[in-house]
């Protein structure tokens, strides 16, 4: 229930921990109003502006009572930290400093508007840490939050004194002063690392009660870390090239793999990458052979220019099996039918707002896919189709978000240029612009439309299209840990269905399901699985892609789900999907469906024995096509257990089995194999 704002004298807030009301009804308030007139001068958090009509400002390390109708998760104390700052669920951090209790319970009422429908939120001052016309406060990313008490003739060298003296990693060229003044706050610069003059001028400037001394860390100050890693291991295969039954041929492979790990954590540059280089040895009757298997990843986030202009890149190189009608091997080192593919994404964007209306983002994303030859790959597509092939992506997107209207109707649009250029064949080109509009409506449920149009050409009437979209459904999002979407209508020049669902528990339970049916290119695929952020650089391999990668333009139906789950010292990992692809986009005839479960067992034993166990079941099903071939359909069996010591401060020892095998209606394409690894790792 809000309350009216209270219009006390001066003497009876000055007492800390006395509490002071703010409303967001404006209309309940008591009194005169008590927000200072145009143009007067706003005061620093705690410092009044009028012995008779007086406003607490909130500042640092006040304690909030923050209630929100009807939502009891939301509605309690809050302490503002020394940054100014309130973290709150659903709308994340939110700034409080300076900021009376009626307009922070305004500012609340529209950031909750997107999650809760018609929110009424009020907001008690119930612990004041006391005014601040006697303190100077510094804050900024290099620094700690804190307030230095003011003394008469303070200089910015007091401050700093005050504080230790300048911390390490800021950067004194981007050192700044905020002022309150009459017509608003003031940013003063202080160039505290330039030559000797300047910096002596900056550091003897004086300070004044309630000014905010901002500190930011350079541009490559933070967390890196480096680090190299070892692995050697040895391997029995009976059977390792996948040969059909009567045609094994035994051998081992010894491999070396030499690996390194670097991240970097800095106030602009968030960055990670993994490589490793695994040189193999292969050795059995008739043959030796020298195999090179790397697997590297990488991802950076590169904001150049403060708040303004930012750039993203991935890349991935690695060893992969690139058409799932060749046999593969569940044996990791057993890279027989791999190719190595490289995958590099670069975006650099600007993005910034359109006053209080709308945010915008304008982005260029660039894309190259490089398939490598060897002599030990056979392909044996079992499509007529192109061969494949490197592929070249180039792709602008403008998107404008607008803040919610009338606190329950936002506004999207995207629209984007791309064009894909396969190698020896016809460039693709697409076309989009799409407008999406979310009604909120109660308990975090919103009504969802897109409608735009739609232009794709592929030099043939069977993958070509240009028509509207058309889309309606629904979105619900009750809390942070729950989401689904489900929207349908007509899309891509067909009819079909999208739909999302995600839940996460903690770290415990993830749980996420997908469909969708889109047209795409299968190098396209490879670029949208690269690293989007530093935090999902991994050094595992990549899996196969459930179809053959050509340069064909492909309708591609999936629907997939997966569940991820801890208990205590076991982890559970499922998935499954369906996949369909067909040559042609609009209409055109079924080339490939797909049927994939995997499941994967790990648990932890108290004396440092790890037991890990995968399995997976693949069927594939290769349609006849106006004759050119016979049907055929190949179901793969595999799995593998493992056994690892992690004793060793800095070494691991694993022994594994592994067990794969195809049986194939095209009988030359069946196999079995059984294989033993023992390995050892180690960082340093």
């Amino acid at each position: 229930m809000t309350r009216p704002l209270l219009s006390l004298p001066l003497p009876a807030l000055v007492l800390p921990g006395l509490p002071i009301v703010g409303t967001i009804a404006a209309g309940l308030l008591a009194g005169p109003s008590l927000a200072p007139a145009a143009g007067a001068q706003e005061s620093p958090p705690g410092v009044a502006t009028d012995q008779d009509a007086y406003v607490y400002r909130i500042g640092p390390d006040d304690t909030l009572d923050i209630q929100v109708r009807g939502e009891p998760d939301l509605s309690r104390s809050y302490p503002v930290r020394p940054d100014g700052f309130v973290a709150l669920p659903l709308i994340g951090d939110i700034a409080v400093a300076g900021k009376t209790a009626e307009a922070l319970a305004a500012d609340l009422t529209r950031a909750l508007a997107r999650f809760i429908q018609s929110p009424q939120v009020s907001v008690e001052v119930v612990e004041a840490a006391g005014l601040l016309p006697d303190r100077v406060r510094v804050v900024g990313s290099a620094v700690d939050p804190r307030a230095v008490p003011y003394r008469d003739g303070m200089v910015v060298a007091t401050v700093l004194d005050a504080i230790g003296g300048a911390p390490e990693g800021a950067a004194l060229s981007s050192v700044y002063l905020i002022r309150r003044t009459d017509a608003g706050d003031k940013r003063i610069p202080l160039d505290l690392g330039g030559g000797v003059q300047g910096a002596r001028f900056a550091a003897g400037f004086e300070v004044l009660p309630g000014d905010t001394l901002v500190i930011p860390k350079g541009f490559l100050a933070g967390d890196t870390e480096f680090s190299l890693g070892l692995g050697v291991s040895q391997s029995y295969s009976d059977n390792l090239f996948l040969a059909p039954e009567g045609f094994e041929d035994d051998g081992m492979i010894t491999s070396v793999t030499p690996s390194v790990t670097l991240s970097a954590d800095t106030d602009r540059l968030d960055a990670a990458a993994f490589g490793s280089a695994g040189l193999q040895f292969i050795t059995q009757t008739d043959n030796n052979d020298i195999r090179v298997a790397p697997n590297a990843q990488g991802s950076l986030n590169l904001e150049a220019l403060e708040d303004l202009f930012f750039v993203d890149a991935s890349a991935a190189v690695t060893r992969a099996q690139i058409n799932p009608g060749a046999p593969r091997s569940f044996n990791q080192a057993n890279v027989q039918n791999q190719r190595i593919l490289q995958s590099y994404r670069v975006s650099p964007h600007v993005k910034g707002t359109l006053g209080d209306l709308a945010r915008y983002e304008l982005r260029y994303r660039g894309g190259v896919v490089l398939v490598g030859d060897t002599a030990l790959t056979n392909d044996n597509l079992p499509v007529p189709t192109a061969q494949p092939g490197n592929t070249v992506t180039h792709r602008g997107e403008l998107t404008v978000e607008s803040v919610p209207v009338g606190q329950r109707l936002s506004l999207r649009l995207n629209a984007f240029w791309s064009s894909i250029d396969p190698e020896n064949q016809a460039v693709r080109y697409r076309r989009e612009a799409i407008a999406r509009a979310e009604y909120a409506v109660a308990g975090g449920f919103f009504l969802v439309a897109e409608a735009g149009y739609q232009y794709f050409d592929a030099d043939d009437f069977a993958v070509s299209v240009d028509d509207a979209q058309v889309f309606g459904g629904f979105r619900w999002a009750p809390n942070e840990a729950f989401e689904v979407e489900v929207l349908g209508g007509r899309r891509d020049g067909d009819e079909t269905v999208q739909a999302d669902l995600s839940y996460t528990l903690d770290e415990r339970l993830e749980i996420a399901f997908r469909y969708e049916n889109r047209p795409q290119v299968g190098q396209q695929g490879l670029l949208d699985n690269l690293p989007g952020t530093p935090d999902e650089v991994e050094d595992t391999g990549p899996t196969a892609p459930p179809f053959a990668l050509t340069g064909d333009p492909t309708r591609v139906e999936v629907l997939r789900g997966s569940v991820t789950a801890l208990f205590g010292r076991l982890s559970v990992d499922l998935s499954g999907s369906r996949q369909e692809r067909r040559l042609g986009v609009v209409g055109g005839d079924r080339d490939q469906k797909s049927l994939i479960g995997e499941a994967g067992l790990s648990y932890l034993f108290p004396f440092d024995v790890s037991v890990g166990v995968t399995g997976l079941y693949q069927r594939n099903d290769f349609s006849a096509i106006d004759g050119l071939r016979a049907f055929r359909r190949d179901e793969n069996v595999n799995g593998r257990v493992s056994l690892t010591y992690l004793g060793f401060e800095r070494f691991s020892v694993t022994a594994a089995y592994a067990y794969a095998t195809r049986d194939s209606s095209f009988g030359l394409n069946s196999f079995t194999e059984n294989s033993v690894t023992l390995s050892l790792n180690a960082q340093f």
